[in-house]
């Protein structure tokens, strides 16, 4: 079987929109003040949570979109806190 992840032009599109979406995140905890290494870590940290909570989410479907939605957002907002950041 071959993993999206091992195709080289697959694997870069993803590390792009991880990237992205991380200095988003990044960008709208900090503003203008650049990142903290604390902070970038435990934003990418919380993104490949994300990645593995999404794909457990689509193989079982045991729980509501909503309450998905709700434990991602409150452990992106305590990756944040333990970095150091308010909210």
């Amino acid at each position: 079987m071959i993993r999206s992840a091992s195709v080289p032009e697959v694997r870069a599109l993803l590390d792009r929109v991880r990237g992205e979406t991380a200095q988003r995140i990044v960008d709208g905890v900090r503003g203008d003040k650049p990142a903290t290494p604390v902070l970038r870590t435990a934003v990418s940290g919380w993104l490949w949570f994300m990645d593995g909570a999404c794909l457990e989410w689509i193989e079982h479907r045991d729980m509501d979109r909503e309450t998905l939605h709700g434990l991602l957002l409150a452990t992106l907002v305590g990756a944040v806190l333990a970095a150091g950041e308010g909210l």
